[in-house]
């Protein structure tokens, strides 16, 4: 049979896999334009890095709560909806007004995508962003594979 600890990296590849052909698609268009820089592509890699350990922390911990939540997976969709818009992805930081901007210096999946900007866009590295958010994705996937191996051994009896 199938370890139990190994189901979550499922979504996370199939994640990686679309965000390849996506990053594929994107280089392109930059290199069409003479707007690709090989420096940002290396720096990408590290903040893809870090969104893969996140995503991996989060398919941890959803996971062995949606054993016990029966309704997480029906949530999810909607969480998943409010954290797009709250995350400057469909629009770009600079039309944040002033006094929203304290949430976005903390929201997490902000400063990954403005990592991914910075990377892929201006070809520059923000070593201070990328270094807390590295720690920041270690600590979550440690707290996950905890709660994981904590809660499994109590997850049979519930199903």
């Amino acid at each position: 049979p199938l370890p139990a600890w190994l189901l979550p990296f499922l979504p996370v590849a199939v994640s990686v896999v679309l965000e390849v052909l996506a990053l594929l698609v994107l280089l392109v268009a930059l290199g069409v334009q003479n707007e690709l820089k090989a420096s940002g592509v290396l720096f990408y890699c590290w903040f893809l890095i870090i969104r893969i350990i996140f995503s991996l922390a989060g398919a941890y911990f959803i996971a062995v709560l949606g054993v016990f939540i029966r309704d997480l997976r029906q949530l999810m969709p909607v969480l998943m909806t409010v954290l797009l818009f709250i995350s400057p992805i469909l629009y770009p930081p600079e039309v944040i007004p002033e006094q929203f901007l304290f949430f976005y210096d903390w929201n997490l999946l902000a400063q990954l995508v403005q990592g991914y900007r910075e990377a892929l866009l201006e070809g520059v590295m923000n070593w201070g962003r990328f270094s807390a958010l590295f720690v920041i994705s270690i600590i979550c996937l440690t707290l996950a594979i905890w709660l994981f191996r904590s809660l499994m051994p109590r997850a049979r009896y519930v199903l």
